[in-house]
């Protein structure tokens, strides 16, 4: 029929991730579990490998359905994930794996996300600095990682005091340099500095919820300037609202000379039971 747009079948590609040695830094309830940065990165990657003309600095609809364990010792992971085209130029890209069951065998979907979704946002953030922003309460990161959140030093990035009111928090991320970066580095920049600004929304979020909550999904995120290894940037985590143990946030990294280098609005933080 003329105006709609033809089906277009899903693309299913095997992919087998090295897992890095820092990796086992990140862990929940004592179990290494892949961060939802480096599952971006590689949705991004794999995205970029087959359809080249995609816009993977600009997505939507990122979902983190459950998470993904890293056996221990493993030196990789296979895994599946699948693109799905659509005729508006968009592709959903949906991180799989393989599960063994007695009786069958299916695939487990684990996350996935949207890209050049052109995601949709209220207003344009103003640089970090330049929004007006008084503290009444601070935390040094030492007590970020020594009392609420326990990843090993790979992942402890949060640098000097987190500033907060009852709106917002701020602080300084670093992106470490490591040995080896993941693939689809050189498209969204270092996982880092945002997975540490995630740390920071979720201290804010203990204030409100009475526990540390973690990331479920966003709206949208849009890569301006890829940050870098060897970096620091400036976060700001503004809370939107919340309810039923769920917290909404907009975020930025800025660096500091004020631009900003990325965004993710509509970031969903919930208690993990």
């Amino acid at each position: 029929m003329a105006g709609i747009s033809p089906k277009i079948a899903p693309l299913r590609v095997p992919v087998t991730i090295a897992i890095r040695p820092w990796l086992f830094d990140h862990v929940l309830a004592g179990r290494a579990v892949l961060p939802m940065v480096e599952i971006l990165l590689l949705l991004a990657a794999e995205t970029k490998k087959r359809f080249p003309q995609a816009n993977v600095c600009s997505m939507k609809d990122g979902r983190f359905v459950r998470f993904l364990e890293i056996p221990s010792g493993a030196a990789c992971l296979p895994l599946t994930v699948e693109l799905e085209p659509s005729g508006d130029g968009s592709i959903t890209a949906i991180l799989l794996q393989k599960k063994v069951l007695p009786t069958m065998t299916r695939m487990v979907e684990y996350a996935r996300v949207v890209f050049s979704g052109r995601p949709e946002r209220e207003k344009d953030h103003p640089s970090v600095e330049q929004t007006l922003f008084s503290a009444t309460a601070s935390m040094d990161a030492d007590e970020v990682y020594g009392r609420y959140i326990s990843f090993g030093p790979a992942y402890q990035n949060l640098q000097g005091p987190l500033t907060m009111n009852d709106r917002e928090v701020r602080a300084r991320v670093r992106a470490p340099v490591m040995g080896q970066a993941s693939p689809g580095t050189e498209l969204l920049g270092s996982p880092f500095p945002l997975d540490g600004a995630m740390h920071a929304a979720a201290v804010f979020g203990r204030q409100r919820l009475g526990c540390i909550p973690l990331p479920v999904g966003f709206s949208g995120r849009v890569v301006h300037l890829p940050t870098r290894p060897g970096s620091v940037y400036i976060m700001r985590a503004v809370l939107l609202g919340g309810d039923g143990g769920r917290l909404s946030f907009d975020l930025v990294l800025a660096d500091e000379r004020g631009r900003v280098r990325e965004e993710i609005f509509g970031l969903v933080m919930q208690e993990i039971v």
